[in-house]
C-alpha cells in the first residue's frame, strides 16, 4: 500500500448532529454511526443540547460545535439537518481528497499483484489477444493516474483558496492578468492553467500567494515518461518500451507525495495566518 500522510483531525461525538440553524458550519467530513472508539479520536465532543421526539430525548450538537476545517467528526448517532446550514469549502478537503485517491490506487495495486498468473483463471480458452503482462499495464495506467490526482489538488487548492479566504481573492484580483475578471471567469482561467508547466505553476504560486513551490526537478523529468505512455500507448520517441516497476511506482508516489504535502503546508501556512 502507498504511504500517505495524514492532515486531518479524527473527533468523536458522542451523540448526534442536527445542524438547526443557518449558522455557516465547515468540516472535513461527517460519519454516522461511527464504530470508531472514543480513544481513536484527538477530542471527545459531549452533546449538549436535547429535543424530545415521541416521548424519546435526543441528545445532540449543533451548528456551532461543527467549525473546524481539518477535521473528520464521527457521531456515535445519526447526522441529520433542516437545510438551513452553509457548508463552508476548506483547503484541507484538497488534501484529503488527494490521499484519498492515491489510497485507491495502492488498492488497486495490491488486488492484481497474482494478475499475471494464468494457472487462477477458471478458463483456459486460447485468445490471440490474451496479454500475459497485465501487471506491466496496470503499473502503467496508475503512473498516470498518479499525475492525473497532482493536477487535480493543485487546480483545487487554488480555485478553494481563492473561493474561501477574502484576503488571497484580494491578492488573486490585484493581478493584471486577474484584473476586472469576475470570480466565475477566476476560476475558469484557474481550472484551464496546464499544471504540468512547472515553470508556470512556480510563477503562479509566487505571485499569488507568495510561495516558492517545493523542488519540481523529478516531477518534471516524470513527465516525460508520462508522455511516453499517454501519447504513444508505452511507446518512447526512439522506439522504446517504457516499463515501471512495483519499486518505481512506489518512487513515482513517494516523490510525488513530498512534493504535494511540501505545498500543502505552505499553502496553510499562507492562508490561516
Amino acid at each position: 500500500m502507498f504511504e500517505i500522510k495524514k492532515f486531518h483531525k479524527d473527533v468523536f461525538v458522542d451523540g448526534n448532529i442536527i445542524f438547526d440553524t443557518d449558522k455557516e458550519v465547515s468540516y472535513l467530513d461527517l460519519v454516522a454511526y461511527s464504530n470508531i472508539r472514543k480513544d481513536q479520536c484527538i477530542e471527545v465532543i459531549s452533546a449538549d443540547k436535547s429535543l424530545e421526539d415521541n416521548g424519546t430525548i435526543i441528545k445532540y450538537v449543533n451548528n456551532d460545535k461543527i467549525c473546524q476545517d481539518d477535521v473528520i467528526y464521527y457521531a456515535a448517532g445519526e447526522i441529520s439537518s433542516y437545510g438551513n446550514e452553509i457548508v463552508i469549502e476548506n483547503p484541507y478537503r484538497c488534501i484529503y481528497s488527494y490521499n484519498y485517491n492515491i489510497y485507491g490506487m495502492g488498492e488497486v495495486l495490491d488486488r492484481t499483484k497474482d494478475i499475471d498468473d494464468l494457472s487462477t483463471e477458471d478458463t483456459t480458452e486460447y485468445n490471440p489477444y490474451r496479454n500475459c503482462c497485465l501487471s506491466k499495464n496496470i503499473h502503467r495506467l496508475i503512473y498516470l493516474s498518479v499525475f492525473s490526482n497532482y493536477e487535480l489538488f493543485m487546480m483545487e487548492i487554488l480555485i478553494i483558496c481563492y473561493s474561501r479566504f477574502p484576503k488571497v481573492k484580494k491578492m488573486y484580483n490585484s493581478r493584471k492578468r486577474f484584473n476586472g475578471l469576475t470570480e466565475e471567469k477566476v476560476i475558469e482561467k484557474l481550472r484551464s492553467y496546464p499544471y504540468n508547466n512547472f515553470e508556470e505553476v512556480e510563477n503562479l504560486f509566487s505571485t499569488l500567494l507568495g510561495i516558492k513551490i517545493p523542488d519540481y526537478k523529478y516531477l518534471k523529468n516524470a513527465y516525460e515518461k508520462r508522455h511516453d505512455i499517454a501519447h504513444r500507448y508505452n511507446i518512447s520517441k526512439d522506439g522504446g518500451i517504457i516499463d515501471i516497476s512495483k519499486e518505481q511506482l512506489e518512487d513515482h508516489v513517494r516523490n510525488t507525495n513530498k512534493f504535494v504535502y511540501n505545498l500543502f503546508e505552505k499553502v496553510i501556512d499562507v492562508v490561516y495566518q
